[in-house]
Protein backbone atom coordinates (compact mmCIF):
# COMPACT_ATOMS: atom_id res chain seq x y z
CA UNK A 1 0.00 0.00 0.00
CA UNK A 2 2.78 2.55 0.64
CA UNK A 3 3.64 2.43 -3.06
CA UNK A 4 0.14 3.61 -4.00
CA UNK A 5 0.33 6.42 -1.44
CA UNK A 6 3.76 7.42 -2.73
CA UNK A 7 2.44 7.45 -6.29
CA UNK A 8 -0.52 9.64 -5.31
CA UNK A 9 1.81 11.96 -3.40
CA UNK A 10 4.13 12.37 -6.38
CA UNK A 11 1.22 12.97 -8.73
CA UNK A 12 -0.03 15.72 -6.44
CA UNK A 13 3.43 17.30 -6.22
CA UNK A 14 3.71 17.26 -10.03
CA UNK A 15 0.28 18.91 -10.32
CA UNK A 16 1.34 21.63 -7.90
CA UNK A 17 4.56 22.17 -9.83
CA UNK A 18 2.65 22.57 -13.11
CA UNK A 19 0.20 24.96 -11.45
CA UNK A 20 3.03 27.07 -10.05
CA UNK A 21 4.69 27.21 -13.48
CA UNK A 22 1.44 28.31 -15.15
CA UNK A 23 0.80 30.97 -12.53
CA UNK A 24 4.34 32.31 -12.93
CA UNK A 25 3.80 32.55 -16.70
CA UNK A 26 0.50 34.37 -16.22
CA UNK A 27 2.04 36.84 -13.78
CA UNK A 28 4.98 37.46 -16.11
CA UNK A 29 2.60 38.12 -19.00
CA UNK A 30 0.59 40.58 -16.89
CA UNK A 31 3.53 42.85 -16.07
CA UNK A 32 3.64 44.82 -19.36
CA UNK A 33 -0.08 45.53 -19.01
CA UNK A 34 0.34 46.94 -15.51
CA UNK A 35 3.52 48.95 -16.07
CA UNK A 36 1.94 51.07 -18.76
CA UNK A 37 -0.15 53.19 -16.39
CA UNK A 38 1.76 54.10 -13.24
CA UNK A 39 -0.48 57.10 -12.59
CA UNK A 40 -3.39 54.78 -11.94
CA UNK A 41 -3.57 53.87 -8.24
CA UNK A 42 -5.33 50.62 -9.09
CA UNK A 43 -2.41 49.57 -11.30
CA UNK A 44 -0.03 50.16 -8.37
CA UNK A 45 -2.21 47.99 -6.13
CA UNK A 46 -2.24 45.28 -8.77
CA UNK A 47 1.56 45.44 -9.11
CA UNK A 48 1.91 45.07 -5.34
CA UNK A 49 -0.46 42.09 -5.37
CA UNK A 50 1.46 40.61 -8.30
CA UNK A 51 4.75 40.93 -6.43
CA UNK A 52 3.25 39.30 -3.34
CA UNK A 53 1.90 36.45 -5.47
CA UNK A 54 5.32 35.92 -7.06
CA UNK A 55 6.92 35.70 -3.60
CA UNK A 56 4.29 33.21 -2.46
CA UNK A 57 4.82 31.12 -5.61
CA UNK A 58 8.59 31.18 -5.12
CA UNK A 59 8.17 29.99 -1.53
CA UNK A 60 5.74 27.25 -2.58
CA UNK A 61 8.11 26.16 -5.34
CA UNK A 62 10.99 25.90 -2.85
CA UNK A 63 8.89 23.83 -0.44
CA UNK A 64 7.81 21.49 -3.23
CA UNK A 65 11.43 21.20 -4.30
CA UNK A 66 12.46 20.10 -0.83
CA UNK A 67 9.56 17.65 -0.57
CA UNK A 68 10.18 16.15 -4.00
CA UNK A 69 13.95 16.06 -3.56
CA UNK A 70 14.68 18.14 -6.64
CA UNK A 71 17.58 20.63 -6.43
Amino acid sequence: MPQVQDHVGWAQIERYERTIALLKQALAASLPLLEGDWADHRAQEMLAARQKALCMLRDADQVLGRVSGRP
